[in-house]
């Protein structure tokens, strides 16, 4: 280290004053363009990069929300479908999945009593969820119970639903 300080040192008082100011000048300029570009570039990309995000689970959010509105506004349908033709819970749960391709997202599923269950999702389509649970409403008489929903990428949530069978 001290070599290197030495050569440095022999270089500098090698050249000339006007040199010397030269280069303290290169040096007074190129140091605000490394801090820029070593420190204040990436946070600012990672800023833009934050807010975009941001906007993009606005926008699903409010996708959802439109979603479960149209849900909520179509009229309920008890009779619709007949005690024979409904399934117990899990089996149902099941066979909704399938139906509506979110086997791969539907990652665990448990009884709660003898008419409820719990299911999770990870990475489901919201379209996908939102219209298998309209579907188990209507055809087997599960009604959500309880519902934590977290954002996983666009389009796509993580989901904890308890639903409970409306028939004792």
């Amino acid at each position: 280290m001290n070599e290197l300080v030495l050569k440095f040192t022999t270089w500098w008082r090698g050249l000339g004053s006007r040199d010397q100011g030269m280069a303290l000048l290169g040096l007074a300029l190129a140091v605000p363009m490394l801090a820029y570009l070593a420190i204040w570039q990436p946070i600012s990309a990672a800023q833009s990069k934050a807010l975009e995000a941001e906007r993009a689970m606005a926008q699903q959010l409010d996708e959802v929300r439109q979603l479960a509105a149209q849900v909520r506004s179509r009229p309920a349908t008890g009779g619709a479908a007949t005690s024979t033709q409904r399934l117990a819970p899990l089996p149902a749960i099941e066979a909704a999945a399938r139906e509506f391709a979110l086997t791969g997202a539907l990652k665990r599923r448990e009884a709660e009593g003898g008419n409820g269950v719990r299911v999770v999702f990870e990475a489901a389509s919201v379209e996908a969820l939102l219209r298998m649970l309209e579907s188990l409403t209507l055809k087997h008489g599960l009604q959500v119970t309880a519902a934590q929903v977290d954002p996983a990428s666009l389009g796509r949530v993580n989901a904890q639903i308890s639903l409970k069978s409306d028939a004792p």
